[in-house]
């Protein structure tokens, strides 16, 4: 079953204290971002609306027609206010930025659990490797609407936070500078369940949206 259809028609119940990999792309897969103004509007309603509901992230990537979070929940409930909020104001500023009417979002984000440790580990380097899979930069660390961009530069943002093992020798078993090999990116699609849905995501980031 897609991840997308099985999100769609049910109540998300996003729990405490949990780690989420949460997704939304542009309606049709159009554009979500089109220039480095876009991104910097993005990213500071991210940063309001993850201090205003109380949100913490450990990874996020923008890409041009969608983003990438994983998430780090304090109240399970606060993350779908936080991203209601952020994604509407979002759109209608961009909608008038860019002389444009109707949906910007294919709809209501999509989010999966992901387990502590290994799993959290090979998420975080799924959303931050994204722009190099789309031929975007070299290194996650030059994409600069990224965690990894802001961690390599020192950027210190309240809403940007690590894991437990961060720092601690466990680290290096669940987390590395390295790229994710196919086998790597197939055993976290089967892990998470959601075959379809990172079928997609995965092609979308390796070919650079138009």
């Amino acid at each position: 079953m897609c991840y997308g259809d099985s999100m769609k028609h049910r109540k998300r119940e996003l729990k405490d204290d949990h780690f989420y990999h949460i997704v939304n792309r542009g309606v049709e897969k159009r554009k979500t971002f089109m220039d480095d103004e876009d991104y910097e509007t993005f990213m500071a309603l991210l940063e309001v609306g993850c201090e205003r509901y109380g949100v913490r992230l450990i990874a996020v990537s923008l890409m041009p027609n969608h983003f990438h979070l994983l998430v780090w929940t304090t109240l399970g409930g606060s993350v779908s206010r936080c991203m209601q909020w952020v994604t509407g104001k979002y759109a209608r500023l961009f909608n008038k930025r860019h002389g444009r009417s109707g949906h910007l979002w294919q709809g209501r984000f999509f989010s999966r659990e992901v387990h502590e440790g290994r799993q959290l580990g090979t998420a975080w380097m799924y959303v931050e490797q994204n722009p190099v899979r789309s031929n975007l930069v070299d290194s996650p660390d030059k994409w600069k609407w990224s965690s990894a961009y802001l961690r390599g530069n020192k950027i210190k943002k309240d809403f940007l936070v690590e894991p437990p093992w961060w720092g601690s020798e466990v680290m290096k078993e669940w987390w590395t500078e390295g790229m994710l090999s196919s086998s790597k990116l197939t055993q976290l699609r089967l892990e998470l369940q959601r075959p379809s849905f990172l079928d997609n995501s995965i092609h979308d980031s390796e070919h650079s949206p138009e």
